[in-house]
């Protein structure tokens, strides 16, 4: 049985995705609902120690791509199980920033298997660019570390005051659900902070 087929097993068994397509050529799932990308929820959480790994060691190496939503999900599942291909995942999430982050943004994500990769989280918020920070924030908000609330709270007002923020690129939502997830976090003085970020 392909991934695919797999994949769409696991969908159809949930009552919050609708509109379910499969392309026949390209093999690109489509739907509708489903979890965000920052729900705790994510569509493989029952699936098996052997096929997680599985499924995550083709969605590194690029060897299946299932489309978007499925993209988002599997990057959901390397923040949860990146342990599981952490030989193969820390290589390339520990590359040079100069080399650029159009093919692997969403792997990203895996630093939010461990507090330990919090300074690579910190650091990273000043390189990732925009439209490439979904695994990065997703990393970021399993963490939720006093450090990278501030790292935020400073980078969210110097992006904010680009011309062009926030048309079209998603990260008005990622403030909205960080600022939500801040303000119910002990110890996180969240006005304080906006007010002395500049």
């Amino acid at each position: 049985m392909s991934f695919t087929t797999r994949v769409v097993d696991i969908l159809k068994k949930r009552k919050d995705i609708v509109n379910l397509e499969v392309d026949a050529d390209t093999k690109l799932i489509y739907f509708d609902g489903g979890p965000k990308l920052f729900d705790s929820d994510c569509i493989f959480d029952s699936c098996s120690s052997d096929f997680s790994t599985k499924l995550l060691e083709c969605f590194l190496r690029h060897e299946v791509d299932m489309g978007w939503n499925i993209s988002i999900e599997l990057s959901k599942l390397l923040s949860k199980q990146g342990h599981l291909v952490a030989e193969i995942a820390e290589p390339i999430v520990t590359r040079p920033p100069e080399l650029g982050f159009s093919d692997n943004f969403l792997f990203l994500s895996y630093f939010g298997n461990s507090i330990n990769w919090e300074p690579y989280c910190v650091s990273l918020l000043d390189c990732v660019p925009e439209d490439s920070r979904d695994g990065l924030f997703l990393a970021c908000f399993r963490l939720n570390s006093f450090n990278i609330y501030k790292k935020l709270v400073k980078r969210f007002h110097e992006w904010i005051d680009s011309q062009d923020w926030g048309e079209g690129s998603g990260e008005l939502y990622a403030l909205s659900i960080f600022l939500k997830k801040w303000d119910q976090t002990p110890n996180f003085n969240l006005h304080e902070s906006l007010k002395t970020a500049r």
